[in-house]
């Protein structure tokens, strides 16, 4: 197969006619996750297994810190190991995705440097191969969630019901939200390289004021913080899909959606003006 023919030409600066492009170059983006995966576990001993791995050691770690290392066996009512699980599940997903978007400029120049391809498949890339990690601990939050319910006492805490029809949702909001982010980052580091070092640290602080591993109503303080904080809708409608009578915090999510909204216009418009400049920048 002629893989030429799907480096893309040059085309008016139009986010819609981006995205038409971006279908019409699926092949690209399916190359760049599959190659990005396998390198990632390129000189592993047990390659892919890290997949299911890491996030069962995660999972045993935090049960046994919240059951032997801190005194709260319950956060709102409901058993602390699973609600901090369905935190980090999520929270997962976030960072993933954070980091992926907020280096893949960098992380590609030499590509962008010698042709012309939509710098957009970097992004989409980049969400396709978190998503791909989101699925494998996904799968097993499921997994020790049915545990829970039918082989511990946890019955009355856990529920799948209709509210899974919600799942979707929560996921589009979270991809935007995680891809205006990134895109900003990665705009403003062609320009500025340190801010590439910080990333971790950026994603470390935000996770502290995440309702992560506490409950998002956790005093007036953390109340305001979570509310221009995008990220505490997703944490708690996420734990209200699998909680029982789990009663999220509907007076945040307009704002969080507001921000959410305003951040996307943005990184459109940055990566707009960016977008011209990136190979004289890299």
């Amino acid at each position: 197969m002629n893989k030429n023919k799907y480096i893309i030409t040059k085309t008016p600066n139009s986010f819609l006619f981006d995205l038409k492009e971006i279908w019409k170059s699926k092949f690209i983006i399916y190359e760049f996750a599959k190659k990005e995966l396998k390198t990632s576990y390129a000189q592993t001993i047990i390659g892919p297994v890290y997949f299911i791995l890491l996030p069962l050691i995660q999972a045993i770690i935090l049960n046994f810190f919240m059951n032997n290392i801190t005194n709260k066996s319950t956060i709102d009512g409901y058993p602390g190991f699973i609600f901090c699980l369905l935190g980090t599940t999520i929270w997962n997903l976030i960072s993933t995705m954070i980091t992926k978007n907020s280096g893949c400029l960098l992380l590609n120049r030499k590509l962008i440097t010698k042709t012309y391809i939509n710098k957009l498949i970097f992004y989409i890339s980049g969400i396709v191969i978190s998503f791909v990690h989101f699925l494998t601990n996904f799968l097993i939050l499921v997994g020790i969630l049915i545990y829970y319910k039918y082989f511990v006492n946890e019955a009355l805490y856990i529920e799948f019901s209709y509210k899974l029809l919600f799942l979707p949702l929560i996921l589009i909001y979270l991809t935007i939200l995680c891809f205006s982010v990134g895109a900003i980052i990665s705009c403003i580091s062609i320009r500025y390289r340190d801010i590439v070092y910080g990333i971790p640290f950026l994603i470390s602080m935000f996770f502290f004021i995440s309702p992560v591993l506490f409950s998002a109503k956790s005093g007036k303080l953390f109340s305001f913080i979570f509310s221009i904080n995008p990220v505490s809708s997703v944490m708690e409608y996420f734990r209200w899909i699998f909680l029982v009578d789990y009663v999220p915090l509907n007076n945040i999510f307009l704002f969080n959606l507001i921000i959410t909204i305003g951040l996307f216009f943005l990184s459109i418009n940055i990566f707009k003006k960016t977008e011209n400049k990136i190979t004289d920048l890299l």
